[in-house]
């Protein structure tokens, strides 16, 4: 880097904005992309989809697959449904949560609605990100992975599992066994600290987890920051089975 690239960069930093390169060093979504196609990737589960912005992003970054996102949340649902529309191989499923057992929840809503959860939230959570304050709640059917799985994805298919559920990863996988079982790649959320009630799914178990389930960490990136400490809370993991 040169002399003027540096003052660029830095005049930029004030403002809070960061160049770099572009590429899988540097570049979550680069990397993911280069994974995707590694594994040849052919269809992604994008569960706790929000208003698509994870199946938006990987499309924008080259991925053509097949994508099936689940939203647990009415309002947002809807919102997911208009931004997948006019994509052929972009399915939206019905309106539901996926946990470890088939029945009704009530999910307490974020005031961002991205950290929307059917956990108890602690005041690590909030107190980390005050946006993330539950303002409400409202019932929502909950669906198994595995019952799903069996009506979206077929034998063939070369599965990636996308997680983002805010503390109720544990359950979406005791749901979803048989389906992890044929999954080849599975990304989630790994929190390092408690973030909800009665959570001890955290990073040394997850890690433990994934490799007795016969996958690999390749790809971890900081995810959820206390904004006044600057501690890490939570963080993106990526894991792959050894292609053969």
């Amino acid at each position: 880097m040169n002399n003027g690239e540096r003052i660029v960069k830095k005049f930029l930093q004030k403002f809070g904005i960061l160049i770099r390169k572009y590429t899988p060093g540097s570049s979550e979504e680069l990397r993911r992309t280069k994974l995707f196609a590694h594994h040849e990737i052919d269809m992604v589960f994008d569960i706790g989809a929000n208003k698509g912005q994870y199946a938006k992003g990987i499309m924008d970054n080259g991925y053509t697959g097949r994508i099936v996102s689940f939203e647990p949340l009415s309002a947002v649902h809807q919102k997911l449904n208009r931004e997948a529309s006019g994509h052929a191989r972009w399915t939206v499923a019905d309106r539901c949560a996926v946990g470890s057992n088939t029945g009704e929840a009530v999910i307490h809503i974020a005031a961002n609605s991205v950290s929307s959860t059917l956990s108890n939230m602690l005041s690590s959570h909030t107190e980390g990100a005050p946006e993330s304050a539950i303002v409400s709640s409202e019932k929502v059917q909950v669906e198994t992975l595995d019952h799903l799985a069996a009506k979206y994805a077929k034998k063939e298919d070369r599965l990636f599992i996308k997680i983002d559920v805010e503390g109720f990863e544990e359950e979406v996988l005791k749901g979803g066994q048989e389906t992890l079982a044929r999954a080849i790649g599975v990304e989630m959320e790994i929190s390092i600290v408690p973030l909800y009630e009665n959570q001890n799914f955290l990073l040394p178990v997850v890690l433990n987890y994934m490799q007795e389930k016969g996958f690999t960490l390749v790809s971890i990136t900081t995810g959820f920051t206390d904004f006044k400490t600057g501690e890490v809370l939570q963080s993106n993991g990526i894991f792959y089975r050894k292609k053969k």
